[in-house]
């Protein structure tokens, strides 16, 4: 059983972690770990000399600051060495994975590329990560024994974790418009 919180927003998850005695974590990487939409961002400001930010962006291919990109182009940054030079963990969130490393399992969608340059960036931290190609479903995993993070409500609705909390990067008034965030109504954390 949850142990019940004031609200469904989750202000200290270690808390949360220690009330529900939990054992295993999930965890996603982009948007949860990375500031991903900040670095394909900061790539594309370089190239078109512009200046938009991270929560400026509310759909998966990057309309709203480059219209002309096609899937594929975005795939091919999220993959390419220097999105991984540009790329910042969000604050908190490595300390997070060092303090409970043996309990968590970094679960990932990506192209062979993409995830290859994860297995390079989180190789010091000996951690498991299970990268997945984009048309399996994370409810492959079976996290019935723990407890789920990630920022996108179709991943959270497809998984049979015990716990599920969306990790929301923004703290803003479009989490209800963003693609991958919209229309979860479960627990929530803006912050590790």
């Amino acid at each position: 059983m949850i142990k019940q919180f004031k609200s469904n927003v989750i202000e200290n998850i270690y808390e949360f972690i220690e009330a529900n005695k939990i054992e295993k974590i999930y965890l996603d990487i982009d948007g949860v770990i990375f500031h991903s939409c900040q670095a394909i961002c900061d790539i594309l400001n370089e190239i078109q000399n512009t200046d938009f930010k991270g929560s400026d962006i509310l759909s998966w291919n990057f309309k709203e600051i480059c219209p002309n990109l096609t899937d594929e182009q975005i795939e091919f940054l999220f993959a390419d060495p220097i999105f991984f030079q540009y790329v910042q963990t969000i604050e908190g969130a490595y300390e997070f994975i060092n303090q409970y490393k043996d309990k968590i399992i970094l679960i990932t969608k990506g192209t062979i590329g993409n995830i290859c340059n994860k297995y390079l960036f989180f190789k010091d931290l000996n951690v498991v990560i299970c990268g997945l190609p984009f048309n399996v479903s994370k409810g492959l995993i079976n996290m019935s024994d723990g407890l789920f993070i990630d920022d996108c409500t179709n991943n959270l609705n497809e998984s049979n974790a015990k716990y599920k909390i969306q990790f929301l990067e923004y703290n803003d008034h479009m989490n209800d418009k963003r693609e991958w965030t919209k229309d979860w109504h479960g627990l929530k954390m803006y912050r590790w």
